[in-house]
């Protein structure tokens, strides 16, 4: 078994690729460092994006790269600490017309030079050999269906359901806001809290999360947790974040 992990966080985006905004925050290099951290000390390969370097084609390239390295045992664990967007339907492959669309938006992550929606976010992860386990971190608004491959995809048709196995933490659901802080976001210190515990599994370090965030007098937002692809028995024992 072995374990790769890629870590993106920007503080803010290229405004000629979103005309003239800047998407300032805090917390989002502070998010994927400490991330980055943690997998290295839990002995995965890591990588790290920051804010110019977190390009469209740069993310995709390493996905590529992950799905054919990648086999039966292996763990990917991938975190994104930046903004989240909310688009109206403007692909083909999720339009009011097709066959079972669920709903009339794509959510996407805000890269440096452009957005990654979720349709390709489902589509590469669930190209991953079957066997192998998927953490994804998604520190942003509108993150809670990212990769929620419930309808197949129609300009790869690709299968409903991914043959790897994935869990994603969503920082806030598919219609809502998440916080920004100092030195980390919201989400991120409920995650740093709850990792410092020692808990068992992702299961329970997710039910800690959420308990924390929710419990926040100050709170706007409300994680989702997100199980797809196949039943993998070492994945749902595991201590989170260990190869």
């Amino acid at each position: 078994m072995s374990g790769i992990s890629l870590h993106v966080g920007l503080n803010g985006v290229d405004p000629q690729a979103y005309n003239g905004w800047d998407g300032f925050l805090v917390s989002g290099i502070n998010g994927a460092d400490w991330m980055s951290g943690m997998a290295r000390t839990h002995g995965f390969a890591n990588t790290q994006y920051f804010n110019s370097q977190a390009t469209v084609n740069s993310i995709l390239a390493y996905l590529n790269h992950a799905v054919q390295i990648l086999t039966a045992g292996d763990i990917f664990l991938f975190s994104f600490s930046g903004h989240g967007k909310l688009l109206s339907i403007s692909s083909v492959n999720e339009t009011e017309d097709s066959p079972g669309s669920h709903d009339l938006s794509d959510e996407a992550i805000a890269l440096h030079d452009g957005v990654m929606i979720d349709n390709e976010i489902r589509w590469h992860l669930a190209s991953f050999r079957p066997g192998v386990r998927i953490v994804f971190i998604a520190d942003c608004c509108f993150s809670g269906d990212l990769i929620d491959v419930r309808i197949p995809n129609q300009i790869h048709n690709h299968p409903a359901q991914p043959s790897c196995s994935i869990k994603m933490f969503a920082a806030a659901q598919e219609n809502g806001f998440a916080g920004d802080g100092n030195p980390y976001s919201v989400f991120m210190q409920a995650l740093i809290r709850a990792f410092d515990s020692n808990l068992p599994n992702y299961d329970i370090l997710f039910e800690t999360i959420y308990q924390q965030v929710v419990n926040n007098p100050d709170n706007i937002q409300k994680p989702k947790y997100l199980c797809r692809g196949q039943l993998n028995e070492v994945f749902e024992t595991q201590i989170p974040f260990t190869i």
